[in-house]
């Protein structure tokens, strides 16, 4: 595992998380440097796997609770898809073990949803982010959760219409 891009995703989180009305290009700049820094994080695994998803799990969550409080809810296109870039990351490496509340888990499918909606514009230059938000979703099986928690806004968004 990446210490220097555990560390910087730490640090991302605990600033975000000390700013209380933070400007959208700080947000951004924050976002798009955790998202480089997940990318060379992988799921802890060997022999000291244990402490390993602890140092994991410390390092993650100022972002985690930062993404929670607010960040979810941020109107902004570019800031919802960093977030949800980032939501997904964390799925990836907390994998088996959900790493949001049932009710988070709630907000951060909508989010996902949200981003899958716009996945039409193939030209748009976020394309391939999107895309990679579709590839995680997929491996991590999210729609079993989404059904196990009785996710009813995807039931609507993906239902067929009736002829």
């Amino acid at each position: 595992m990446a210490e220097s891009a555990l560390l910087l995703v730490a640090k991302i989180g605990n600033q975000l998380r000390r700013q209380t009305r933070p400007n959208k290009d700080s947000v951004v700049k924050s976002l798009r440097e955790a998202t480089a820094a997940f990318a060379e994080i992988e799921q802890p695994s060997g022999s000291n796997k244990k402490d390993a998803t602890r140092k994991l799990e410390a390092a993650i969550e100022p972002l985690k609770e930062t993404i929670v409080k607010g960040l979810l809810r941020h109107r902004d296109k570019d800031v919802r898809l960093l977030v949800a870039i980032c939501a997904t990351e964390i799925m990836r490496l907390m994998s088996p073990e959900p790493p949001f509340e049932d009710k988070d888990l709630r907000d951060v499918f909508k989010l996902l949803v949200s981003v899958f909606a716009e996945l039409g514009d193939t030209a748009n230059s976020l394309f391939s982010r999107r895309a990679k938000i579709v590839e995680i979703v997929a491996k991590l099986k999210c729609c079993v959760i989404m059904l196990d928690i009785e996710f009813v806004y995807v039931l609507k968004f993906l239902s067929l219409p009736s002829s």
